[in-house]
């Protein structure tokens, strides 16, 4: 029976899924977790990219924005120089000695500020060992003019992006080359590309890290030149507050020797010149050489016209005094003007900052959010794609089943099948006999010779043809019964083979919406793998996953390996039995 192959008289008229389609089926299902795999490490690979390409950004920002307060603060620094050198120049038109000493005081401080300021930058060596670039970057900003400054504000990384880009296009046609490829061996060589590709990936984002380690110590050296220049200036501030109280005692002095050169003049001059300046030696004992100046001119004796030098004296003072008090008035508005501009540049910042860190956070919240949804599409889709494959495995074991119990069925119906013609040949030569006796019965009248014959004594032949006839009788009632259960046997599994041919076809449709389905849920799998390919080049990564990739990959080759060989191992198995 088994080599005659199937009963297609007896087919129910479905037809079993196409051999071809199992097989597609079959493969989908078993290149779907490879693919899977592979997507993750892709998404995790753009996430790192993203983020360190953000990274940089942010610290080329950030040392853009230390470079220009760098460059204001000496702007800065250099205009806070002016008062003292004003101050020290009309200091020097009147009272050259002491002007001489303040100005050989003042330029070793200017100079020391501007030594202090420059050679720090110099001195400081980053810890990673990349003394050379910052030298390099030094160099490069002091060649710098200010306008070149604002339209080139530092150098820049374009170069290495694009290659990750291109990188990344390679890594997209490849793998959609992968997905489309119908061949089994080519894939294998798209792997090694994929690992390839990979690898220069990572030594990319490798190169991007170390730029942005470098970035991050440039920003922190200067913060920190930023910070002397800021503590600097603070003690500026108090050096200049000190020479506002000093100027101010001296002005006193001043007034108060005034005053007593007004009200002693006359009496120093008749009683006797000697007493006056010897009062006033006691009086005026000033740190200012200027001021000490001005004391010894007062000290000399008037021969001539006293009151003449003393009015020129006080002349001379008060005209100083009212240079010093412009003066301070021009100082004084300028460090509020610069300390209001810095107040509000500082204002600025920390709004910027806190700006900065809010956004920061809103877009760590929307990549959590959005990581989340992403995650829970993949779940619902492995669990639909799961529950496909158990519904069609249950269905396939059930379509096995029927095709079993058909079989055995189509095997009962042959035999059955010729017990019927054996028993209605035997029943044909059985009526055939019967015919044959009865027209030997009744072929007519007895003649006298048969009704001799009959009275002969062979009597018992007679009675032997008549239990025959009986026997005859008694087995066409067997016959007839058993033609009878037979024909309700065949009835019976007519309608038994009906019902499995309503079964079948009722399995065949559920067969059919269940591939239906499995090829919508294949559908909205490539969706949303390929919505996660864009969601996975906006989304920032996390560099500690760089090192998972590619063991992952290797896992999910060795995965897809052991599916096949199970899958050889279960294909086999029937064959076996």
């Amino acid at each position: 029976m088994e080599s005659k192959g199937p009963y297609r008289i007896y087919d129910p008229g479905g037809s079993e899924p196409s051999p071809s389609t199992n097989k597609g089926v079959q493969t989908l299902m078993k290149d779907n977790p490879a693919l899977r795999e592979s997507m993750e490490g892709i998404r995790s690979l753009g996430e790192l990219l993203e983020e360190s390409e953000n990274e940089v950004y942010r610290l080329r920002q950030k040392a853009e924005a230390l470079v220009k307060d760098n460059k204001h603060l000496h702007s800065s620094s250099a205009m806070d120089s002016q008062p003292s050198f004003l101050e020290e120049t009309v200091l020097g038109r009147k009272l050259s000695a002491g002007s001489e000493q303040a100005e050989g005081l003042q330029s070793p401080k200017m100079t020391d500020l501007d030594s202090d300021v420059h050679p720090k930058s110099n001195q400081k060596t980053p810890p990673s060992g990349t003394s050379s670039e910052f030298e390099i970057l030094n160099a490069y900003e002091t060649r710098k003019t200010p306008e070149s400054r604002k339209l080139d504000p530092g150098p820049t990384l374009p170069q290495e992006d694009d290659n990750v880009q291109l990188h990344l296009q390679r890594m997209e046609t490849s793998l959609s080359m992968f997905a489309e490829e119908p061949d089994r061996k080519s894939p294998i060589a798209h792997i090694s590309r994929l690992a390839l590709d990979f690898s220069r990936l990572a030594s990319k984002v490798h190169k991007n890290e170390q730029k942005t380690a470098v970035l991050q110590t440039l920003c922190e050296q200067l913060r920190k030149e930023n910070e002397d220049l800021r503590a600097k200036l603070e003690a500026d501030w108090n050096q200049r507050t000190q020479a506002e109280q000093a100027l101010r005692y001296e002005n006193l002095e001043l007034k108060k020797l005034i005053l007593q050169s007004d009200r002693g003049g006359g009496k120093g001059f008749h009683a006797g010149g000697g007493v006056d300046s010897a009062a006033q030696e006691d009086a005026v004992k000033l740190e200012n050489p200027g001021i000490q100046q001005v004391a010894k001119l007062m000290e000399k004796p008037a021969v001539k016209d006293p009151s003449v030098s003393l009015l020129k004296k006080v002349k001379i003072l008060e005209h100083q005094r009212t240079e010093l008090l412009e003066v301070n008035k021009q100082w004084d508005q300028q460090f509020r003007s610069m300390k209001m501009q810095y107040e509000e540049k500082i204002t600025s910042l920390r709004q910027k900052l806190s700006q900065a860190s809010k956004a920061e956070s809103e877009q760590e919240v929307e990549k959590d959010r959005k990581q989340r949804d992403f995650d829970r599409k993949l779940l619902l889709a492995r669990d639909k794609i799961e529950e496909k494959e158990s519904q069609i495995q249950k269905l396939e074991s059930e379509v096995r089943e029927l095709k079993q119990k058909n079989k055995f069925l189509h095997e009962q119906l042959s035999s059955t099948s010729k017990q019927r013609e054996y028993q209605e040949r035997e029943i044909s030569r059985l009526n055939k006999a019967l015919e044959e006796a009865l027209n030997m019965q009744g072929s007519g009248p007895c003649s006298p010779s048969l009704i001799a014959s009959l009275e002969d004594p062979r009597l018992p032949q007679r009675e032997e043809l008549q239990m025959q006839n009986d026997i005859l009788k008694q087995q066409v009632k067997i016959f007839e019964e058993d033609f009878q259960k037979e024909r309700r046997d065949r009835e019976r599994m007519n309608e038994e083979k009906e019902e499995l041919k309503r079964q079948l076809e009722l399995l065949q449709t559920q067969l059919g919406q269940v591939n239906t389905q499995l090829r919508s849920c294949q559908e909205d799998l490539r969706r949303e793998m390929e919505s996660s390919r864009d969601a996975v080049r906006k989304q920032p990564a996390y560099p500690w996953r760089m090192a998972t990739i590619l063991p992952r990959m290797q896992n999910s080759k060795n995965k897809k390996k052991e599916q096949d060989i199970a899958g050889s191992g279960t294909q086999n198995a029937p064959r076996q039995t």
